[in-house]
C-alpha cells in the first residue's frame, strides 16, 4: 500500500496541520536513516567488509523497489524479503567484530525488538481485505489509492453509494484519476445509468490502461441497448489489449454465444498461434472444437491446456474421455 506523503487539506484545519507535522518528521526520520546508513557503510569498509558486502547487496536488492525508479505498482511485503535478508546479515556480521560500538547495538537491539512488536501489534490488520486497508488509509493518509481501494472493497461488497462516495472523494483530490472515472463507470452501468456510463467513460479511456475496458463496457451498453452483441466493439478491444486474457476471451465467448462457433474457434486458434502460453484459452479452444465435433482437436487443445497449467483437472479429465472414445 502506498502511502500518502502530500499536506492536502485533510479535515478541519487541525487535522491537517498535524498530518503536516507527522509528515515532515516522518521525513527527517528518513534522513537520519539514510545519513546512519552511510556511516555504517564507511564503518564496515574498514572494520568488517563481509557487512558491507551484504549493506551493498541490501542496497541493491532494496532500490529498484524503494520509488527511486517508478513502478507501475504499489509496494508488496514479498519485495522486501531479500533486502531484509542482506539487512539482517549486516548487522550479525557488524555485531561479529568486537569494535562495535556499544551505542550502535543498543540502537540495533531496540530497533529490533519495535519490529517485532509491530508485527504483534498489526496482526489483526490481515483479518480480512477491508480492515487492511482502512487501518493502513489511517496509519499513511486518505489519498486518493487509498480511496480507490476502499471504493472498490464497497462495490465489490455491493455497497455502490459508499464507493461512489469515496470515488468522488478520491475525484476531488486528483479530477483526472482514470480509474476512479472507470470504477464511476462500472457502476453506473449496474444501475442502468448508461449516459453516466458514457460520461465517465470518456473520461477513463484517455488513459491507455483503460482504453480496452472502455470498448468492453461500451460493447454491453450498445448490447443492451439495441439487444444485439456488439462484436466489432469487442475485436477493438482485443486488439488494444492482446495480452490481457481476460478481454480477449470476451469475443470469441460472445462468438459462441450466438451461435458462431466456427468464428470463435478461428480467432480463438489465431490467438493461440501469436501467444500459445495460454491454458485458459487452450481449454475454451477444446470446449468450442467439442460443440464442432471435432474430438481429435479437442483433444489436442485439451493436453496443451494440461500441459500448461498443472492444475487443470477439467482438461484432463476431458482428455481422458476423449481418447477413451476415438
Amino acid at each position: 500500500m502506498e502511502r500518502d506523503v502530500s499536506t492536502r487539506p485533510m479535515g478541519d484545519g487541525e487535522t491537517t496541520l498535524r498530518w503536516a507535522r507527522w509528515r515532515e518528521a516522518q521525513t527527517l526520520a528518513g534522513f537520519l536513516i539514510a545519513l546512519g546508513l552511510v556511516l555504517w557503510v564507511r564503518w564496515a569498509i574498514r572494520r568488517a567488509p563481509d557487512a558491507a558486502v551484504a549493506l551493498a547487496c541490501f542496497v541493491a536488492t532494496w532500490l529498484p523497489v524503494s520509488n527511486f525508479i517508478s513502478l507501475n505498482a504499489t509496494v508488496a511485503e514479498h519485495w522486501l524479503y531479500v533486502p531484509s535478508a542482506f539487512l539482517i546479515a549486516a548487522i550479525a556480521f557488524t555485531f561479529r567484530d568486537r569494535s562495535t560500538p556499544r551505542v550502535a547495538i543498543a540502537i540495533a537491539a531496540s530497533w529490533m525488538i519495535f519490529l517485532a512488536v509491530q508485527t504483534a501489534r498489526q496482526q489483526d490488520y490481515w483479518h480480512d481485505q477491508r480492515t487492511f486497508v482502512t487501518e493502513t488509509a489511517a496509519r499513511a493518509g486518505r489519498g486518493v489509492r487509498m480511496l480507490v481501494n476502499l471504493g472498490q472493497i464497497a462495490a465489490a461488497d455491493g455497497q455502490d453509494p459508499e464507493a461512489l462516495a469515496l470515488y468522488h472523494e478520491a475525484l476531488k483530490m486528483e479530477p483526472t484519476l482514470a480509474v476512479a472515472h472507470f470504477n464511476v463507470a462500472t457502476i453506473a452501468f449496474r444501475q442502468k445509468d448508461y449516459a453516466l456510463t458514457l460520461d465517465e467513460l470518456s473520461k477513463a479511456e484517455a488513459s491507455p490502461l483503460f482504453h480496452a475496458d472502455a470498448l468492453v463496457l461500451r460493447a454491453a451498453i450498445a448490447e443492451a441497448q439495441t439487444g444485439r452483441p456488439h462484436i466489432a466493439l469487442l475485436a477493438q478491444a482485443a486488439d488494444a489489449a492482446p495480452r490481457n486474457w481476460s478481454i480477449c476471451r470476451r469475443l470469441p465467448l460472445k462468438l459462441a454465444a450466438i451461435g458462431k462457433p466456427n468464428s470463435a474457434y478461428e480467432d480463438i486458434l489465431r490467438q493461440n498461434n501469436v501467444r500459445p502460453y495460454r491454458a485458459d484459452a487452450w481449454r475454451l479452444l477444446g470446449q468450442i472444437a467439442e460443440q464442432l465435433a471435432q474430438p481429435a482437436i479437442a483433444a489436442r487443445a485439451y493436453g496443451e491446456a494440461a500441459n500448461r497449467d498443472t492444475r487443470d483437472s477439467y482438461s484432463r479429465e476431458r482428455l481422458r474421455a476423449l481418447r477413451s472414445s476415438l
